[in-house]
Parts: C-alpha cells; structure tokens; sequence
C-alpha cells in the first residue's frame, strides 16, 4: 500500500518538474539560513558557558562600568568570607626581547595567580595552581611560544621586556577559545607586574587608577550577589569615586552575562543581545516562511491531488491514511532539502564567518546528539508543513469530484492571506534593511569634527628622548605631510581625569598632544587670550558648559591648581556616535613625556608606497620592531562594522523572503488563472482586450500587497524607531522608504503573475474553451 503510494508521490513530482524545483530547492534555501543563523545563535549564547565553576563567578561592575582600583580584590576576600577567589584583570601590550637578536610585541593579560583555578583554561604545561604564583612568571599561549620558540618547549626560559624587567616561562596555556568574552592575547602574567611594567610601585595599593577588572569567584552554598549594598555602602565612606557620586551602584554580573553586558570594560569583547534576539526572529520568521511557501505549493496543487484523493477513497482508504500519506511525503521532502541545505551550509560557510566576524565550524558541531535534534527538526517541520494540505485536500468527497465543486472549494483564499503575510515581511524587511544601512552609511561619513583622511595611527614604541629625529626622517619620505605624536586622541578615547567643580563631580577624556596634531586633525580653535603656558589646556565647547564658564575666564581650577585655558575648540567626536559628546580638554605634550602613539598624515597620491616606507624608517629606529598601525579611517568604519553587517544579514534575508513570496505568487497564480480558463475564454469572445484581462488577473493578487503596506508600514517604524533609539546620533527616517519598499514589492508581485496574465489572455479563446 505504502510502495504504491509513494511511487504515486514520486510520479506527480516527476511530472511537475518546476513544481518540484521550486518546492525543494526554495525549502533547502530556507534551511540553509536556519541551520548557519542557528549555529551562530548557539554559539553566541554559549559564550563563556564551558567553564566548570561558571555558576560561582561574578565579574563586579558599577554604574555600567567595571573598572576598579586594584586593593577591592583584597579587601573584598578579607572582609567578606562568601569570596573564596578574586582576579584583577588588565589588557595591555608591549615589545619584548626573546633573544639578543629578535624582538616581538606581545598582547597579554594580566591576571591574578587565582585565575587558572577559576577560568577553565586548559594548560599544556604548568600546575595551574602555581604557574602565576611568581610575581615574574608569565604563561604563553601555544600558538604564540611556538612562534617565539619553535617546537622547542619555552619553559624556564625568560622573556625581557626591559634589560631591569625580564620575565620566566612557567606555562603554556592553549590559545583562548572564541567562545569567551576575553579578547584573544599571547600570554598571561601575573597582575603585580603591572607596577614594575609601569614603574609606580604605589599603584597595587592606590585607589586613584580604577581602570581594572574584577572578578570574584564566591563559595559554595553562598549568596554572595545579596552582599552588594553592603559594599556599596562600605565604598561610599572611603572610595572616592562612591564618594563623590560618580559611581551609585554595585552590582554582580553573573560570568555567562558579561559578553552581552552593557558595562564597558577595555580589553573584553562584547555583542549586543538584541542583535541575537534579531537572529532568533530571523530564524523563526525563515522557517515559518518556509512552511508558509510550502503549504502554499501543495494547495496549489490540489486539483490534482484531490481528484487522487478522492479515487483512493473510492478504492476504500480511510481519511485518516490520506493525511498520514501526504504528511510523510511532507517529511520526505524536508529530509531532501535538508541534505541539500546542509551542503549549501558548508559551501556558504566562510562568507558567513566574514560577514558575522566569527568562525561556525558546521563540521565540529556534526555530532550524535546533532544527529538525533536533526531528525526531531525534521519530523517536526515535515509534519507542519504537511498537515493543513493533508486536511485540505482530504476533505473532498468523491461526489465533489465528479461534480465539479472541489475547484469551487480550492481556490486557495486563505492562501492568499498566507502570501499576504509573505508580502508583510518582505515590506517590514525591506524597510528595516534600508534603514539599517542608511544609519551605517551615517555613522561611517558623519563628521567627527576633525581630518580622517589619509591619517595613520601607529603604536609608539620609542623613547621621548628620539622622538625628533624620527618625526624628521619620517617627514623625509615622499608623501608624509606631517608627523605629530600624542598621548591619547579622539580615536582611542584619551584618558578619563575626573574632579570636583563647584561641588559637582565633573568627568573629562584628556588629550595630551603636541602642535603638529592641532594642525594635522584641523580643529576649528577659538583662542581666549590668555597668555601661553605649557600648562595651558584647550577645552571642547561642552567642556566649557559643564565647567560653566561663561563668560569664559582664562583659567579654570582642577584639583587645586589653576589650569590656562588656551583657547576653545569646536565639538569633536572621541570614539563612536553611540554616546553623546562629552567634555573633553588637549593639552601640550612635553619634550620628555612618554607618547602612546604616532599619527602621520599622507598626502594620498600612492599610500602603499609612502607605509612600506614609514615601516622601513620605523624599523631601523626600534631595531627591527615592525609598525602596528590603521588608517583613522579605517578605524571609523571598524565601529559601524556590526551595524553594517546587521543591514547586509537581514538583506540577505529580505531577498530570501522575496524569492519565497515569488515561488508562492507564481505557484498560486498559475493555479488562479487555471481556474478561470474558460472564464477568459468566454470574455476574449465577448471582446474583452488583452490588456483588460492581464489587469482583472493581477488585480486580485495586487490588492494583497496594499493590505499588506497598510500592515507593513507602522510595524517597520515601531521597529526601527526603537533599534535607533541606541544611537545618540542617528539620520532621519524620510517618508518616502515606506512608499519606495511598497513599490519595490508591488512591482515584484505584479512580474510574478503579469507572465502567466499575458499568457492565459493572449490565448485563442477556442484553445480555451477547447482546453475546458
């Protein structure tokens, strides 16, 4: 029984060829997408989850920030008996000598000697117990000892990173794992080095820097979340930023929240969790498209399959066979897209991984247990998909057969609401991508208030005192303009100075820059008057707001001490437009003060050339230390590089939903006009145009896609107006998208039926009645 209807389901596919096509490949299309956003979403989810104490590890934040002072570690262990661990946490870089011969810039972090018995981090060598015991002890990653080393095992070897400052290999560790909110590095070493590195013994013991991570490992059985206003109210008497209000909260964020947390903390990478919810909808909304494309195929094909229907009912099969018999062709079907799906998955694979910024590894998840979700997947959409054709088609009796009334009762009217609803999404989707892109393209090409072109920002790694022969061989090579050197800029954010003004807790971002970068970035300057001063600083125009100096005096008090102010510079943006501009303030690098980085303005005619030359000078003046640099433009972009992704995912998407809806508008208006042959027929005879019957045909399928618009149009505001609302500066939302998506799709869904139209009404009418 079953052979033979199965070579029946085989027998109606091979003969519908297109049908078949499009039903197939259009579901395999569509779980293509399921399977890489799904494995994305996975693995974003999952972030940090493979570590054993996860449960027990909280990483301490305030006030949507989770720098601290480096004494709260301890102070917390001593006075709060629910911690059993703590480790500090810092990012920070430096060029170190392996040999005599060879330097390297290493990227570490720098933890405590707990952070091996708190984190999962697998070692290869090394008791991770002791490995960060020594305050000098510095643990490799793989990858990077066996760039440093070669197979030859690292361990007691030593690393300098200054003649006085050197460093012994007690460990090595496996490179950090994607999934984890750490930023990936080259080795770990012992916080307490951080007072050696930068040479301020003071700094282990000193509340002044709360630049630091902190993360608290509580003890079993223990609450230790429920003692945050206790320490909040233990900082408020004696940590000056609780003190003077700067920071109002204390808060436990759980170690698997922190990837998708909102507080900042330097060196962590972080997504935004309404970007996966997104994903999760997009997910959702494909495979129900699919479904939706799917019913409406077969409904399109009841006119066949309901007359076998009714036959086998003839021949004695029960309802109940009839619906088990289509559902299982429904489940066959979906286990062939699948299989194609998941070929389709591999070979879209990389251009995923470049699009999202991550690495999937479809291969690594093919496991047993994957094995058996699929199958349950599988069943569970094939039985979806199959069930309402299954019953529509069913229900016919034999009677309605022969007289004629199973066309009257499978015109489908509810598969055109079903299409409608694909026109919804297409219009929402075309919409939101638009915008999406529209805002990325703003964010790239606002002006921040200062030259980004042909800018290149370099890591420093000479001493002050060679600053000026560098800066003179530099301007010495064809195509550099200008070189100027800086202790912060608006790129990298500059360095957080906060005091008392008139009893209010100000906060600034300084920039500490020599004259050559006032005249490099181009900043619209307003001098005061006063007379210069090396101490003197320039402050931004919302500086000179909060600080309330109107009229503007030629001073204003930091601390205790009476600051120039040189003169007034127009708002500038430092870092990305996600937060407003806030008060800022430049001052005057000295002869012998440390430079973090170098900026070289080209003049653009061949950059490749004018770089390959600064990398050559670069290299003879650090002993053959390579340049770190990026063009500020190119910076810039990497800021947006989520949002434009974001529009690029979801264009995908929207092309995806239209190809559907097209597949369904095609499927059903093939199965409409059939309906309507002799109808045609008899309206060609009574002299009705070709024109006027292409118009009445696509007529009833265009009206769906104005109900559609109607629907369409305030669900896309409401949604973009609440995705923009994360943006401090964001492009407007002009009308006229609305009306261009809802021509888009118009014209989309006209093309899919105006072929067929043109068809049926140029046919000879007796062909038509003839066909009838």
């Amino acid at each position: 029984m079953w052979s033979k209807n199965l070579k029946s389901f085989i027998k109606h596919l091979l003969n519908n060829k297109l049908y078949t096509l499009i039903i197939v490949f259009g579901f395999a299309i569509s779980l293509m997408f399921v399977i890489l956003l799904s494995v994305y979403v996975k693995k974003e989810l999952s972030v940090d989850g493979f570590h054993e104490k996860k449960d027990r590890i909280y990483r301490l934040i305030h006030s949507d920030y989770s720098g601290l002072a480096p004494p709260v570690g301890e102070r917390l262990l001593m006075n709060y008996p629910e911690v059993e661990s703590y480790t500090r946490m810092y990012r920070n870089s430096n060029v170190i000598d392996i040999s005599e011969d060879e330097k390297i810039r290493i990227n570490y972090l720098l933890a405590d000697s707990a952070f091996f018995t708190m984190f999962s981090f697998p070692l290869l060598e090394g008791d991770p117990k002791h490995v960060l015991a020594t305050r000098h002890g510095i643990v490799l990653t793989r990858s990077f000892a066996l760039n440093a080393f070669g197979d030859e095992s690292p361990i007691g070897r030593e690393v300098s990173f200054r003649p006085e400052l050197r460093f012994t290999v007690t460990g090595i560790m496996e490179d950090l794992p994607l999934n984890t909110h750490f930023q990936q590095c080259d080795a770990i070493i012992n916080f307490s080095a951080l007072a050696d590195i930068w040479g301020w013994q003071g700094l282990l013991t000193s509340y002044g820097n709360s630049s630091f991570g902190l993360y608290l490992m509580a003890k079993s059985g223990t609450d230790l979340p429920s003692k945050a206003p206790m320490i909040l109210e233990e900082f408020q008497k004696d940590y000056w930023m609780f003190e003077e209000g700067r920071a109002d909260t204390i808060q436990f964020e759980p170690l698997t929240d922190c990837y998708f947390s909102s507080a900042y903390s330097p060196g962590i990478q972080r997504n935004n969790k309404t970007l996966i919810l997104i994903f999760s909808m997009i997910i959702v909304l494909i495979l129900g498209l699919a479904i939706i494309n799917y019913i409406n195929l077969t409904v399109s094909q009841a006119g066949f399959r309901g007359k076998e229907a009714a036959i086998r009912k003839i021949l004695g099969s029960s309802k109940k066979l009839l619906i088990q018999q289509f559902i299982v062709e429904s489940i066959i079907v979906c286990v062939i897209s699948f299989g194609i799906a998941l070929i389709l998955s591999l070979m879209a694979e990389p251009f995923i991984d470049r699009l999202l910024g991550t690495k999937l590894g479809l291969k690594q998840e093919f496991r047993l247990s994957l094995f058996f979700v699929s199958i349950a997947f599988i069943l569970f959409v094939g039985i979806l998909s199959g069930l309402i054709p299954s019953l529509v088609i069913s229900r016919f009796s034999p009677v309605e057969v022969v007289k004629g009334s199973l066309r009257k009762k499978s015109k489908g009217h509810y598969s055109k609401i079903l299409i409608s609803f694909q026109y919804i999404i297409a219009i929402c989707l075309l919409i939101c991508t638009w915008m999406i892109a529209r805002q990325s393209m703003f964010l790239q090409n606002h002006d921040p208030g200062y030259n980004r072109e042909n800018l290149l920002k370099a890591v420093n790694d000479i001493p002050p005192k060679r600053k000026s022969a560098l800066r003179d061989q530099l301007e010495g090579i064809a195509g550099v303009e200008r070189v100027a050197y800086v202790a912060g800029s608006p790129v990298d954010g500059g360095n957080n100075q906060s005091w008392v003004h008139n009893d209010k807790p100000v906060s600034f971002q300084e920039f500490v820059v020599d004259s050559a970068f006032l005249e490099m970035m181009g900043f619209e300057i307003t001098p005061t008057g006063a007379a210069y001063d090396k101490r003197g600083m320039y402050l931004n125009e919302t500086a000179v707001k909060v600080l309330e100096l109107d009229p503007l005096p030629t001073s204003f008090k930091r601390y205790d001490e009476e600051i120039p102010v040189l003169g007034v510079i127009k708002d500038f943006h430092f870092r990305n437009l996600y937060e407003p501009i806030g008060p800022a303030m430049v001052g005057q690098l000295q002869q012998d003060q440390y430079v973090w980085s170098i900026f070289v303005k080209t003049d653009g005619l061949d950059n490749t050339f004018t770089v390959n030359k600064v990398q050559e000078v670069y290299k003879e003046f650090t002993g053959g230390i390579p340049l770190q640099f990026q063009f500020v433009d190119d910076t810039i972009r990497e800021w947006y590089k989520k949002e434009e992704n974001t529009s690029k995912i979801i264009g995908w998407f929207s092309l995806l939903t239209i190809i559907l809806a097209i597949m369904g508008i095609f499927a059903m208006s093939s199965y409409f006009i059939q309906q309507r042959i002799k109808d045609i027929g008899i309206r060609k005879v009574n002299g009705a145009q070709s024109f006027e019957l292409m118009r009445m045909l696509s007529t009833d399928f265009l009206k769906w896609v104005f109900v559609a618009f109607l629907i369409a149009s305030p669900i896309s505001w409401y949604a973009i107006h609440k995705w923009m609302q994360r943006f401090a500066y964001k492009t407007d939302f002009p009308w006229w998208i609305f009306l261009g998506a809802g021509i888009a799709i118009t014209v989309i869904a006209f093309l899919s039926v105006a072929w067929q139209s043109w068809r049926a009404s140029s046919r000879n009418p007796a062909d038509s009645l003839r066909y009838e």
